[in-house]
């Protein structure tokens, strides 16, 4: 091999050893649920494109997290839980939980802000039992975004509410069939003399909904738009205590195909929350 070949060769060798992480992103424990119940989380970190998940990495080093649970990963992103597990009889605890030596936090520069559409407010550390056969969720109409601005079809609005409720039931949650849940509403509305059939967005509506239902859980959703890019939100309401025990967020296109890629994402994240 002449000196040039081996010069190249060791130029290339480190970046392909190291997968183009940096030292502090390759430090970061890829965690399940149960090992990090102690740590502080810290946000929602994304990945976009072939190495999604790397991406993901690095804006979890930028905010010195130790630890990452991924929530969502397919057709180029992935979804994550940041986590600082560096505290004090922590960082062993999840090290033990995860097969993986005790991570240290590494000195990693501020990093600038993420976009604001990844500070929308999510629940977190909530603890959830495995879904009981007994759980049988409806799933409310997308609420659209309320600036009257580029306005959402309506008929997208509903077809995104389907998808939601397809979602959830190829994951083995039973869910309500829409027709059953617009002629109960309808009902509703007659009992209560309204002039006529309307939307059921507020809180008080969409739980007395789904009591008459009989459902066990709620699934609403809205839509906030950012300029170009929308985000989706859902949570997940227990009706018997009337208190949210999951939620999700997801952002892409305010194209429809985004909004496939969201709902979808936005499911599987609520499932796997609930299913811990």
């Amino acid at each position: 091999m002449n000196p040039r070949t081996l010069l190249l060769a060791a130029l290339v060798t480190p970046l392909v050893g190291c997968g183009g992480l940096s030292p502090a992103a390759r430090a970061i424990v890829v965690a399940n649920k149960p090992s990090v119940t102690q740590c502080r989380f810290l946000q929602v970190v994304y990945g976009f494109g072939g190495k999604s998940r790397n991406q993901a990495l690095e804006a979890a080093a930028a905010r010195r997290a130790t630890h990452i649970v991924v929530l969502y990963e397919k057709g180029g992103k992935t979804t994550a839980d940041a986590f600082d597990c560096a505290q004090p009889g922590v960082a062993v605890a999840a090290a033990k939980a995860t097969g993986a030596a005790p991570v240290a936090p590494a000195p990693v520069a501020e990093a600038p802000a993420e976009p604001p559409v990844d500070a929308t407010p999510v629940a977190r550390d909530m603890t959830l039992a495995e879904p009981a056969p007994a759980w049988v969720i409806a799933v409310m109409d997308v609420q659209p975004p309320a600036s009257a601005d580029n306005p959402l079809d309506p008929g997208l609005m509903r077809n995104i509410g389907d998808q939601l409720r397809i979602f959830m039931a190829e994951q083995g949650v039973r869910t309500i069939d829409r027709g059953a849940q617009e002629r109960t509403l309808r009902s509703q509305v007659e009992a209560m003399k309204e002039e006529s059939y309307k939307q059921c967005y507020d809180d008080a509506c969409q739980i007395e909904l789904g009591k008459a239902l009989a459902a066990s859980h709620i699934l609403r959703a809205q839509i906030t738009r950012f300029g170009s890019l929308c985000v989706l939100n859902g949570e997940l309401v227990d009706l018997r205590a009337e208190v949210a025990t999951a939620a999700a967020s997801s952002r892409g296109s305010c194209e429809e195909e985004g909004f496939l890629q969201m709902s979808e994402e936005v499911a599987t994240i609520l499932v796997k929350k609930s299913r811990g």
